[in-house]
Formats: structure tokens, C-alpha cells, sequence
């Protein structure tokens, strides 16, 4: 999978998280989303460090590293915490509005 098929599927299992009550389910989509974000970090400072990697790619990567890491934060700290208090719509709203313009964004970027 490149990067921007592990965003996605990170994407999808916040989703799935956001969607499900059951706590078991939940366990293992936080343990696969947190596995698909640091195989997404490696993956792009492997690219960033490999001296193969064109300058304009590295430029690419850099600013797509920057709009993770907003991607990320919003995620961690505001989605999932929402669904997990039980506010589904604050964290599906947060996902079609911040989460989906950033996404496009990281889209344009990694295609």
C-alpha cells in the first residue's frame, strides 16, 4: 500500500469507529488506525530521507507531512474523544467538513 492508501484506510476505520458502540470493535480500530499512522510517518521519513527522492517530491511530502500532522491532532484529540463521549455528530461533522477539505488537500498532493 502507498501512503495515500493508508490515509485513507485510517480515514475509513476512524469511521468505523465513530459508527460502532461496541467497545471491543473500538479497541481494535484505535489499535489499527494508531498502526496505520506510524507506518504512514515511516513510510514518508524514509521518502524524505532517501537521497533518490526529487526535490520536488520532498516538497510535496513536506507540505502533505504538515497537513497529517493537522489531520492527525483534529483525530486524536477532538474526533475520537467525541465519539467516545458519545457525541457521534460532533465527530462525524468534524470528519465531513476540517477532516475532508484536509484530505483533499493530502489527495491533490500524493496522487
Amino acid at each position: 500500500a502507498d501512503i495515500l492508501e493508508l490515509v485513507q484506510t485510517s480515514r475509513a476505520k476512524v469511521a468505523g469507529f465513530i459508527s460502532t458502540d461496541d467497545e471491543n470493535m473500538r479497541n481494535t480500530l484505535l489499535s489499527e488506525i494508531s498502526g496505520n499512522t506510524q507506518e504512514v510517518d515511516r513510510r514518508t521519513d524514509t521518502l524524505l530521507a532517501d537521497e533518490a527522492t526529487p526535490a520536488a517530491t520532498k516538497e510535496k511530502l513536506q507540505e502533505f507531512k504538515t497537513i497529517w500532522a493537522e489531520f492527525v491532532a483534529t483525530r486524536d484529540g477532538e474526533m475520537i474523544p467525541a465519539a467516545q463521549a458519545g457525541d457521534k455528530e460532533k465527530a462525524k461533522s468534524l470528519g465531513q467538513t476540517v477532516q475532508a477539505e484536509r484530505l483533499k488537500k493530502i489527495q491533490a498532493l500524493l496522487k
